[in-house]
C-alpha cells in the first residue's frame, strides 16, 4: 500500500474527529486560578478561569470556616509541622459568583443565591528562629470545590472546581502564649498557579492536520527522486 492511500485515510479521519458534534457529557472540572488572602479576622477569595467565564468574588470571617493556619497564634513551635487547610462555604462566603455570562449571588441562604464549598489543603513547617522576629514560608497547596446552583435554576449539574499553588505565610515571633516563645501567623497567601491552556478548536485541528498531511506528501516526493 502506497504512503497516499495512508495520508489520506489519517487527513479524512482527523477531519472528522475535529469537525464532529460531540456528544453531550458531564460538565468538566473548571481549573482556577486566584488568590486567597487570610488573617486572624476574615478571608477574601479572588478566583477566575478562562473555563466557562467563571469568576468568584467574596470574603467571610475566618472563625466562620475552618482556617487551619489561622489557630497559629504564638504557640507554634519551631519545627513543628502544620495544616495549609482553609475551607469556606454555604453562608461563610458572601459575594458573587459568575459562570456563563450568567451572575449569581453568593451564600446569603434563600432559593435565589449559589453556594460554593471551597477547600485548601496542604503542609507546612514552622522555621526555625534565628533571632529575626518575622519569617515568611512558602509551601505547595491544592484546591477542589463545588458551585451549586440556586435553587430558582431549572436542576442544572453542579460544578466541580480545581487548582493548585503556592501559600506564602508571614509569621512573627511572639512570648504571649508559650514560655519560650512560638510563631504567629499574621497573613497568609494562596497564590494559584495559571490556568491551563483551552483545548484546542477544530480549526486549530484541521490545520494540524493539513501539515501531517504536507509532511508525508513532501517525504514521498523526495523518496520517488531517490528511488529514479
Amino acid at each position: 500500500m502506497s504512503c497516499f492511500p495512508r495520508v489520506g485515510v489519517m487527513f479524512l479521519t482527523m477531519v472528522t474527529l475535529s469537525t464532529a458534534v460531540p456528544a453531550e457529557a458531564d460538565p468538566v472540572p473548571i481549573r482556577v486560578g486566584g488568590v486567597l488572602l487570610g488573617n486572624h479576622e476574615g478571608v477574601t477569595m479572588n478566583l477566575r478561569s478562562r473555563t466557562r467565564q467563571f469568576s468568584l468574588v467574596a470574603g467571610g470571617a475566618a472563625i466562620g470556616g475552618v482556617w487551619a493556619p489561622g489557630r497559629c497564634e504564638g504557640d507554634c513551635l519551631p519545627g513543628q509541622e502544620l495544616s495549609l487547610l482553609a475551607r469556606f462555604g454555604g453562608t461563610e462566603l458572601n459575594g458573587t459568583v459568575s459562570i456563563d455570562g450568567q451572575s449569581y449571588e453568593l451564600g446569603f441562604g434563600d432559593s435565589e443565591t449559589a453556594f460554593v464549598d471551597t477547600n485548601f489543603t496542604g503542609r507546612w513547617v514552622a522555621p526555625p528562629f534565628v533571632g529575626r522576629t518575622h519569617a515568611t514560608v512558602v509551601s505547595p497547596f491544592t484546591f477542589d470545590g463545588v458551585l451549586s446552583y440556586p435553587a430558582s435554576v431549572d436542576s442544572p449539574p453542579s460544578e466541580e472546581l480545581f487548582g493548585s499553588g503556592r501559600a506564602t505565610l508571614r509569621l512573627s515571633w511572639t512570648t504571649s502564649q508559650v514560655p519560650t516563645g512560638g510563631w504567629q501567623l499574621d497573613t497568609a497567601r494562596y497564590k494559584f498557579t495559571e490556568s491551563a491552556s483551552p483545548v484546542p478548536e477544530p480549526a486549530t485541528m484541521l490545520l494540524f492536520a493539513s501539515g501531517l498531511v504536507g509532511v508525508a506528501v513532501r517525504r514521498r516526493i523526495q523518496q520517488l527522486r531517490t528511488d529514479h
